[in-house]
């Protein structure tokens, strides 16, 4: 499972915080050198991310073993597939924007998965310390971006509207953000962190004049919340 959060962590930042807005436009107006320049940083990212292990055995099949270089070079392969295949990309399949976005977001982190080579548990407290760290911002990237593009397509899907303001969209990610960021502090100073920190937020949702009691923040708050324990369950008793 280790080198699965580090190839998590890749895929999460290749394809939402460094999945620029010129990125998205290029994949409509030009798939080919929109998804180059997507696969060229999504291998950069798992590059990065899985330095450590790039030299040892991933998997085998058929008798032919892979590497970490040479199965990092076929994950690319694939994401660059998949996307093009996902025609849910440009966001324009009324109905199912939502279903089929989470449905790739599924396969390809499978697929990432069933890669993964099993390391053991790291001995070192350095090197644990680095898999939490790993860990938290797997979990930051998901309940603030990622969530993000899931609300926003299922409203598109639902209640057909566009996209919010820069405004309500980036307060609601903060907010978010920080939530998360203090549920994940250890002991019982996490949840007075996380109060106080919605009740900041709150004052600045109405200085924005964004609607804080909304369908979606109040499911934007309860998924990240969920997955803010789930994190608290991984980096204080898992590893």
């Amino acid at each position: 499972m280790i080198v699965f959060w580090h190839l998590l962590l890749a895929h999460l930042l290749a394809d939402f915080t460094l999945h620029t807005d010129y990125i998205y436009q290029k994949k409509i107006s030009n798939p080919f050198k929109g998804l180059t320049i997507h696969g060229l940083v999504y291998l950069v990212c798992l590059v990065i991310c899985c330095l450590p292990y790039l030299e040892i055995n991933w998997f085998t099949i058929a008798g032919i073993s892979f590497n970490g270089v040479e199965t990092i070079f076929l994950l690319t392969l694939i994401h660059i597939l998949s996307d093009f295949i996902d025609i849910s990309d440009n966001h324009d399949v009324i109905g199912i924007n939502a279903l089929m976005f989470l449905c790739w977001q599924i396969i390809e982190i499978a697929v990432l998965f069933i890669v993964a080579p099993f390391i053991p548990v790291p001995e070192t407290k350095l090197a644990t310390w680095i898999l939490k760290f790993i860990i938290i911002l797997n979990g930051l990237i998901i309940s603030s971006h990622l969530l993000m593009v899931l609300i926003h397509l299922s409203i598109k899907d639902f209640v057909h509207k566009n996209y919010p303001t820069f405004d309500e969209r980036y307060v609601s990610m903060i907010y978010r953000t920080g939530l998360y960021m203090s549920l994940v502090l250890p002991s019982d100073f996490a949840f007075i962190t996380a109060l106080i920190w919605i009740i900041c937020l709150f004052i600045i949702f109405q200085i924005k004049q964004v609607n804080f009691m909304s369908a979606k923040n109040i499911t934007g708050t309860i998924i990240t919340i969920f997955i803010a324990f789930g994190v608290r369950w991984l980096i204080y008793h898992v590893y």
